[in-house]
């Protein structure tokens, strides 16, 4: 457990005193709101989970994080153009709005900084230093805090919303990803990107007034605010490896979260494109804290193959889900009203490289964003269609490399996988690896003596042009020689050709 106390400086006698008359100040104030903090929203009108793409509470604007322009954008929803487009830091990965709907909050992980942006004068107010590779950003249903998943550093970090200055900094286990507060704001959900772990964090802040016998100053009359912290894990039991595990978010009722997770079948032998992985919805039961298999969502079996799921949405009294798929490009519509019978409602093809989706405050409409095109779907959610295409950046990459990059990250093309099912960051997770011990057959020439089947540890690929061969068994000696995982791991007919 952890209390971090923050306010005007205390003497020992006052520190002492207010500690004891903590319990009485509780009693006296509770839970109480801090001034010029909302309250909690309506359900539904903002989004408690860290996202890529995120909704104001009145509905009127759209921000989208965009990584490879660096910039937020701010799109209106009453005519469905792009506005402005702000610069807030190095590879921003998730943008947040405080329920009052005045500020936004992007987590930068290539500039490890919180960007903090006024809406209402569409700038950038501050630049606030954080961990190591911030991806996952959320506030709190009552506004008071700021949340930060710290990928590098393996922290949680909870800061005041009011100054922005750090509460508290919460060690969990490795490389924390996608946040998610329950709607009563009690608990936090955190996921592990390369794990099937979820870890939960019991958050009980409160607001305690100084009786004023105790001030040197009497019209001062400071407020101090704790944070109290119980750290839990839950371990999901499904397969013996999970990866990526990037998001999670929670039902109106606060008792069902719902996980996107790739499991892998890392030590099977003749593994075929549908053996290889498995695109799933994992379902934590938050009254009991435990997974629940029977309510497991296979994707393949109820809607169509599909590609690594990355994002969820809940829609129409929490009865669908919405899962993005970020490989095969695509949506996939779940009938969930009866748990342990899911249904496919509907498939929606959007654009490349979707990361993450968001609902209109009156749930009619969905919005996608498409992280490799530069786009956001507009969804129809009673008819299940894209009604409009809206261009939020030009991505200023140069033309091969961003080809590139559309090939590396999808499956939804049949030379590059059967069955839109594995894309080369199925398993090079952001072009770095799974964590995954992998029994596979050579796919180049076997050396003299070798064994045809080995183990393999996922080779991260980040500066690998300059560290050939490309994996450890050493018969990749060039880029090219991806082409034999394109045909014989993801089961497309390749990108090379005779003649």
């Amino acid at each position: 457990m952890a209390l971090q106390w923050k306010g005007d400086a205390m003497d020992r006698r006052q520190a002492v005193l207010a500690v004891l008359l903590g319990a009485l100040g509780m009693l006296l104030v509770g839970r109480a709101p801090l001034a010029g903090h909302a309250r909690l929203s309506p359900a539904g009108t903002v989004k408690h989970s860290s996202a890529p793409i995120a909704i104001t509470p009145d509905g009127a604007t759209l921000l989208v994080v965009n990584p490879d322009s660096n910039t937020l954008s701010r799109v209106s929803l009453g005519t469905l153009t792009a506005v402005t487009e702000l610069s807030v830091g190095v590879d921003p990965r998730s943008v947040a709005v405080s329920p009052d709907g005045h500020r936004a909050y992007v987590a930068n992980q290539g500039s490890n900084t919180l960007a903090v942006v006024d809406l209402d004068a569409g700038r950038v107010i501050t630049q606030v230093a954080v961990g190591d590779r911030p991806v996952g950003v959320v506030v709190s249903p009552d506004g008071r805090f700021v949340v930060v998943a710290e990928l590098g550093d393996d922290t949680v970090r909870f800061l005041d919303a009011g100054d922005l200055s750090t509460l508290l900094t919460w060690a969990v286990a490795d490389r924390p990803y996608g946040l998610a507060f329950t709607p009563d704001g009690r608990r936090l959900l955190v996921t592990h990107l390369l794990s099937g772990d979820v870890t939960i964090l019991s958050v009980r802040p409160f607001t305690l007034y100084l009786p004023l016998i105790l001030i040197a100053q009497p019209a001062a009359r400071p407020t101090y605010h704790a944070l109290r912290i119980t750290q839990r894990a839950t371990r999901i039991p499904t397969w013996p490896h999970v990866a990526p595990a990037p998001a999670v978010v929670v039902n109106a009722a606060g008792t069902r979260a719902y996980l996107p997770q790739t499991m892998a079948n890392g030590l099977g032998l003749n593994t075929r494109f549908d053996t290889t992985v498995f695109p799933k919805v994992s379902v934590l039961n938050l009254e009991s804290e435990t997974h629940q298999p029977s309510e497991q969502v296979s994707l393949p079996e109820t809607d169509r193959p599909v590609g690594l799921p990355w994002d969820v949405a809940l829609a129409k009294n929490d009865t669908e889900l919405w899962v993005v798929n970020a490989a095969s490009n695509d949506i996939s519509v779940v009938e969930i009203g009866d748990p342990t019978h899911p249904r496919r409602t509907a498939h929606i093809p959007v654009g490349d490289n979707p990361r993450g989706i968001v609902f209109s405050p009156d749930g009619h409409t969905a919005y996608v964003n498409n992280t490799l095109a530069g786009t956001v779907s507009v969804l129809d959610a009673d008819t299940y269609t894209v009604t409009a295409t809206i261009t939020v950046t030009t991505i200023p990459l140069p033309p091969v490399l961003l080809h590139g990059k559309r090939l590396f990250f999808s499956s939804a093309r049949p030379d590059l996988a059967q069955a839109r099912w594995i894309s080369c960051s199925t398993c090079h997770i952001e072009g770095e690896h799974d964590g995954r011990t992998w029994l596979l057959q050579y796919t180049g020439e076997v050396p003299p003596g070798a064994t045809p089947v080995i183990t393999r540890n996922t080779t991260s690929l980040l500066g690998m042009v300059e560290t050939y061969p490309l994996r450890w068994s050493a018969e990749w000696d060039e880029s090219a020689d991806s082409e034999f995982s394109v045909r014989f791991e993801q089961f497309g007919t390749g990108l090379i050709h005779d003649g």
